[in-house]
């Protein structure tokens, strides 16, 4: 079962405990597969190198790439589809949703309400974490 996890989900997973760690453990231990795109790997590297994170990762002495490649070990990049930008109300969620109908996902995992509104997108179920780790947990 293939999952796209949002980039603010991955970042709250890989510097804080609580759900969005437990989502990110759930892919870890291979009970979902974890799938993303180039586009999205470059968001998560660009957000994760802001300055309002320096002192997480300082904490946690990883870097932005260190992090990255720690998620990339077990989520598979994935070619994109073509997903017409009026699908969504924030431009910049086009990606996730992009990723998810071409590694064809199962579910979107979220804490985006631009996102979560949606609840389905194109027979694919968009989730909260806790209803993701609810179902899959």
């Amino acid at each position: 079962m293939r999952v796209v996890f949002d980039t603010n989900l991955i970042i709250s997973g890989l510097i804080w405990s609580g759900a969005p760690r437990r989502a990110l453990q759930i892919a870890m231990n291979q009970r979902v597969e974890a799938i993303t795109s180039e586009a999205l790997v470059d968001e998560l590297r660009d957000v994760l190198k802001r300055d309002k994170f320096h002192k997480y990762l300082e904490r946690l002495q990883r870097t932005p790439e260190e992090l990255v490649t720690g998620y990339l070990r077990y989520t598979r990049v994935i070619e994109p589809a073509l997903v017409p930008e009026d699908s969504i109300r924030d431009i910049a969620d086009v990606k996730v949703l992009a990723a998810a109908v071409g590694g064809q996902a199962v579910y979107i995992v979220s804490g985006d309400e631009d996102i979560l509104i949606l609840k389905n997108f194109t027979n694919i179920t968009i989730l909260n974490v806790q209803e993701f780790i609810q179902r899959i947990g």
